[in-house]
């Protein structure tokens, strides 16, 4: 990944590996190499497959994005989470998208296992595997500011600002692996993100829980 920063010429990227291996921190850091804060909200779009994996996000959402112009930027960026889970219709649609936007539209897939993608998608991509070394620090600002939520409006704001910066439910929730209640929040993760499916309110509930301020679910 480090190549890639500050290179224009960047090609579209497939990012594997296990849970907290470090995926989506390594490819925000490349976004956050090609764009200014302004920018990354103009010009990147992100896909929770967790949430939608159907045909019509891939076929329309996705054509809406790219068919949008750009300025003062190399490309626009679509980042498709959790690929594994887009039903087979859904890969094929997404593989004519690649094919048809790629003038000016970089795609960035994570996922937990390629082997679930289709081949003429995979071919498509430089592919970088991640091993499940990756581990944060207690000495992590974000690890830091989010134990320190003191009320509901606390846990707004925060929410808006991760949202802002490219921060996730799923890479918030790694955050408090440490948590006495992670594996509790873990298992009902996906429950959870179908419920809510606004990824500002799946952060909000994120900090809200594991700060007490709201009881289980």
């Amino acid at each position: 990944m480090e190549s890639f920063i500050n290179n224009a010429n960047v090609p579209h990227i497939l990012l594997y590996g296990g849970s907290n291996s470090g995926k989506k921190t390594n490819l925000e850091k490349l976004l956050n190499s090609i764009y200014t804060k302004e920018q990354k909200k103009l010009y990147t779009m992100y896909i929770h497959c967790s949430i939608c994996k159907g045909i019509k996000v891939i076929r329309d959402d996705i054509k809406d994005f790219a068919k949008q112009q750009i300025h003062q930027v190399p490309f626009k960026s679509i980042v498709i989470y959790d690929a594994e889970l887009l039903t087979i219709d859904a890969q094929y649609s997404l593989r004519r998208c690649i094919e048809v936007y790629s003038k000016n539209t970089r795609f960035f897939i994570v996922t937990h296992n390629k082997d679930k993608l289709i081949n003429p998608i995979c071919s498509r991509f430089v592919q970088i595997y991640h091993p499940n070394n990756y581990t944060h620090s207690e000495n992590d600002p974000c690890v830091i500011e989010i134990k320190q939520m003191k009320s509901l409006v606390d846990c707004i704001d925060t929410a808006e600002k991760y949202y802002n910066e490219g921060i996730y439910g799923d890479i918030l929730l790694e955050k408090y692996i440490d948590h006495k209640d992670y594996i509790y929040f873990k298992f009902h993760y996906e429950s959870i993100c179908h419920e809510l499916k606004n990824e500002k309110w799946i952060l909000f509930y994120i900090l809200a829980f594991f700060n007490g301020l709201i009881q289980n679910k």
